[in-house]
């Protein structure tokens, strides 16, 4: 049966549930491969630096790689010297296998790497944590957006967006700068990662939201609309799937209801403005990486480079930009180290502040995380339109999307 109800502030269930299973997963494959850690690191010369990449170069996740080792290299092309030393880039590859991403990690620490970037895959740069965290060398994952990558390690980081995140600027935004107070989630049943989405917008709109739940895969939102009405509310968050959003939008307004809407990232499609036709309209919804938008003037810079290199009507994407930004913030971290070491430049990575990255400004978070503004956009007409960057903690001006209203 379909229920409305609160959920209290503390229920970090979602995550622990999944944590637990994602690390026996790691820890059982990594049974398998055993632990044998042999050999000193070499010695590396003065005026030289190394940064590890550990990679899946080869196997069914190397494709998936190659964006963002583009943005690594192009980020090397244009800083090959980090405080007076020359950066030798150590390529590691772990074949997209848990079982030998522990013997590449080990083959970037004999190498004398004082950092590392990668991988590329979450559960490829779990399984190599540990390796990095007794070698006291910190690791920068990408491209990986998953909220349990980071926090299981003091020398674990990443440059990507965490998806909570995006759900936490949802709430916030709706708070801020539309002035709504009475928010409700519409929440697919036994669903870890809508779930997960749903707390982290619950907790910035301070606790106060009533869920709704649903089947996915129905077209039938009567009973759930019903509850909403009951619940008497403003704005309504959609973290469930592209399907069942356009659905509950297209009988949302069949049923003449007028909600404020805000879904997630997996609705920045074309197949989805097609599926929920006018129904959309108004939608807002957090949204990937804007090439053509300035951040900051890195973003600037990194446009020029980047067409520099692969002709001038080329388009990146983000996740060559977060590689970009990902060996920006590692030599950033080494030109403020007291020390050319893992632990300091760890140190300096954890500290810090007002990072101008690519894809925006960027402070590090205690979990390791880059906190940066997020982009959010409006359906009108038919079309995604007036991309706007948001961070909770900023004080927005007017002429925002949707002011217009």
């Amino acid at each position: 049966m379909t229920t409305s109800a609160k959920r209290q502030p503390n229920r970090p269930r979602t995550i622990r549930r999944s944590l637990a299973l994602l690390l026996a997963l790691v820890l059982a494959a990594l049974c398998l491969a055993g632990c044998e850690r042999n050999g000193e690191p070499e010695t590396v010369p003065e005026d030289v630096v190394r940064i590890g990449l550990l990679e899946p170069f080869t196997g069914a996740d190397a494709k998936g790689a190659e964006a963002e080792l583009r943005g690594i290299k192009l980020a090397h092309i244009l800083w090959p010297e980090v405080a007076g030393r020359t950066v030798e880039l150590v390529r590691a590859d772990n074949e997209s296998s848990l079982k030998k991403t522990v013997s590449a990690a080990e083959a970037i620490v004999r190498k004398g790497a004082v950092a590392a970037l990668g991988s590329y895959g979450n559960m490829l740069t779990l399984a190599s944590s540990d390796t990095f965290r007794d070698a006291e060398i910190p690791l920068v994952n990408v491209t990986g957006t998953n909220p349990l990558l980071t926090g299981s390690s003091p020398y674990l980081f990443r440059t990507a967006t965490v998806e909570t995140d995006q759900a936490a600027a949802a709430a916030a935004y709706l708070r801020d700068v539309r002035g709504i107070s009475s928010f409700a989630i519409l929440l697919p049943a036994k669903d870890d990662y809508a779930e997960s989405m749903a707390e982290a917008f619950e907790e910035a709109a301070g606790g106060n939201a009533d869920v709704v739940f649903y089947v996915s895969g129905t077209d039938d939102f009567t009973t759930q609309i019903d509850v909403l009405r009951s619940c008497v509310v403003e704005a309504v968050f959609l973290p469930g799937s592209a399907e069942d959003v356009a659905a509950f939008l297209k009988a949302a307004k069949k049923a003449n209801v007028k909600w404020t809407y805000f879904g997630t990232e997996k609705l920045k499609t074309d197949e989805f403005l097609s599926a929920a036709g006018v129904a959309a309209e108004g939608l807002f919804t957090t949204g990937d990486w804007d090439p053509f938008i300035e951040y900051t003037d890195t973003s600037a810079l990194f446009l020029r480079m980047y067409r520099l290199h692969y002709g001038e009507d080329a388009v990146p994407t983000e996740a060559e930009a977060l590689g970009f930004e990902a060996y920006m913030l590692i030599a950033a971290a080494m030109e403020r180290s007291h020390e050319m070491t893992g632990r300091a430049i760890r140190a300096a990575l954890a500290n810090t502040t007002d990072f101008e990255g690519v894809t925006g400004l960027a402070t590090m978070d205690t979990d390791g995380d880059l906190s940066r503004e997020v982009t959010v956009w409006k359906v009108a007409e038919g079309a995604f339109v007036n991309p706007l960057t948001y961070s909770p903690s900023q004080v927005l001006p007017t002429g925002l999307p949707g002011d217009e209203d």
